[in-house]
C-alpha cells in the first residue's frame, strides 16, 4: 500500500486521501448506487448496478485500482481519468472495471447506438468519422430500415413523399438519387422493390415521376384510368 495511505491508516477514516479526486471517484462511485438523493441513482442503483463487497472498503479499491489509475493519468491526464464499467449491465468489480476518457464514458451509455459493419462494431458518432456521412444522415437511414452498408454509403439516397424532398423528385430522370419507397413498414430502394414484385423499374420510375403514392407506386397493376 502507499506510504500515504499507511502513514494514517491508524487514524481511521482519515487516510490522507480524502481531498484527492482518485477518493472523489471512489465516494461518488458509491453514492450513485446507494443513495437514493443522488442524482444519478436512477441509472445505477436504481438499475440494480451496485459496488462489490470489497471496494465499499476504500483501502482495497485504493489496492486494486490506484496503480491502473496512476498509469491512465499520466497518459491522458488525471482530470481525464475516470472510472467505467466494461459491461454496462454490470458492476462496479475487479473484473468489470476500466479507466476511460470521458469520450468513451459517452461511447458506454445505454443511450449510444451501436452498428456493426465490416467486422467492427462501433457508434453512429464514431461511424461518421470513419466515413465522412453526417451523423444525422446515418440515424435516419437506420430509421428507415437500411442496411449499414447503405447507412455509410456517400450515395445519396431520397425516402419518397418527404416534404423536404419531394418537390425536387417529381422529375426523376437523369441522374436521380437512390428513391426508397414503403410498403407494409418495409422500406427499401426501386431496385429492390422491382425485384421482389416483378415491376419493370421504368414503370416505378414513372410512377413515382406521376407523384402517386408508396402504395399506389408498388401496386402490381394500377387500375385503368376513365
Amino acid at each position: 500500500m502507499n506510504d500515504e495511505v499507511k502513514k494514517k491508516r491508524h487514524r481511521g477514516s482519515n487516510h490522507g486521501m480524502t481531498k484527492t479526486r482518485f477518493y472523489k471517484i471512489w465516494a461518488d462511485m458509491k453514492s450513485r448506487c446507494s443513495n437514493r438523493k443522488n442524482k444519478c441513482f436512477h441509472c445505477y442503483g436504481g438499475r440494480g448496478i451496485s459496488v462489490c463487497e470489497r471496494w465499499m472498503r476504500f483501502e482495497s479499491f485504493y489496492e486494486d485500482t490506484y496503480e491502473s489509475y496512476v498509469s491512465h493519468g499520466k497518459e491522458f491526464g488525471e482530470m481525464d481519468t475516470t472510472i467505467d464499467r466494461v459491461d454496462n449491465e454490470g458492476n462496479y468489480e475487479l473484473r468489470n472495471y476500466r479507466w476511460a476518457t470521458m469520450q468513451v464514458q459517452r461511447r458506454n451509455t445505454r443511450r449510444s447506438v451501436f452498428i456493426e459493419a465490416f467486422g467492427k462494431k462501433r457508434t453512429i458518432s464514431e461511424w461518421s468519422k470513419i466515413t465522412g456521412v453526417p451523423r444525422k444522415t446515418i440515424s435516419r437511414r437506420l430509421k428507415r430500415g437500411l442496411t449499414p452498408e447503405e447507412c455509410f454509403s456517400k450515395k445519396k439516397y431520397f425516402f419518397y413523399g418527404e416534404k423536404d424532398n419531394s418537390s425536387r423528385h417529381k422529375n426523376i430522370k437523369g441522374a436521380a438519387p437512390e428513391v426508397f419507397l414503403t410498403l407494409d413498414g418495409k422500406t427499401q430502394g426501386m431496385v429492390a422493390w422491382s425485384k421482389e414484385l416483378g415491376i419493370n423499374y421504368s414503370t416505378l420510375r414513372s410512377r413515382v415521376g406521376r407523384g402517386l403514392s408508396h402504395e399506389e407506386c408498388l401496386k402490381v397493376k394500377l387500375p385503368k384510368q376513365s
